[in-house]
């Protein structure tokens, strides 16, 4: 097998993958199979790094039990999840709130990003809100940005989309998001009233 990370295909001069790549940055990597006679599939990850990506993260809540193979690293691995949300990159919750916490380490930041998924038919909605707290001691949280989002219409388009949230620039070590499932799907849904998913694969930090 060999590789590259500039999003090039490659070829039997490229680096031969031995060990665990090292991923420090923003990133296409590629690999593929070289055997005489077979064509070997390709295989490829974008990395889209931000300042939590491969850090500490604590998961406060439980994700659906079938929805929650990959956590808790999945969230801050700086890579976006298939169209498909039964992947183990995709989690889910619907019961409890997204409830992470995660160490900064010193960076200073002023934004959060949830980059979800909605698949309405398979009552998986938008967040009803984000909020953002940070802490210096991991222990007493001060909220600094909440943002509150209109239910999804039925005639909006599924997919990836993402909600950011700003505040001003800290340095505080400890960051906090809690953001809500749909709590009554609308009435046009054919299961109104119920409590929506809210689906997350990356807890992007800027």
């Amino acid at each position: 097998v060999r590789y590259t990370t500039d999003g090039t295909v490659p070829t039997e001069e490229s680096p031969l993958y031995e060990a665990p790549v090292a991923i420090t940055g923003s990133c296409t990597f590629t690999a593929k199979a070289f055997r005489p006679g077979l064509e070997g599939a390709l295989y490829k990850k974008e990395f889209n790094a931000h300042k939590a990506m491969a850090g500490t993260i604590t998961v406060n809540t439980e994700a659906h039990k079938n929805y929650r193979s990959g956590l808790p690293y999945i969230l801050i691995d700086g890579m976006k999840g298939p169209k498909d949300f039964h992947s183990k990159e995709w989690s889910g919750w619907r019961v409890e709130p997204f409830d992470v916490v995660i160490d900064m380490d010193g960076k200073a930041y002023s934004s959060l990003t949830l980059s979800t998924t909605v698949v309405k038919y398979d009552d998986i909605f938008n967040p009803q809100d984000i909020t953002v707290y940070t802490s210096d001691n991991g222990s007493d949280f001060t909220e600094v940005a909440k943002a509150v989002y209109e239910t999804e219409g039925e005639d909006e388009p599924n997919g990836a989309k993402e909600y950011t949230v700003e505040f001003p620039e800290t340095s505080a070590r400890y960051l906090k998001v809690v953001a809500n499932p749909v709590q009554a799907k609308p009435q046009w849904h054919e299961r109104p009233g119920t409590k929506g998913f809210l689906f997350v694969d990356e807890v992007i930090v800027e």
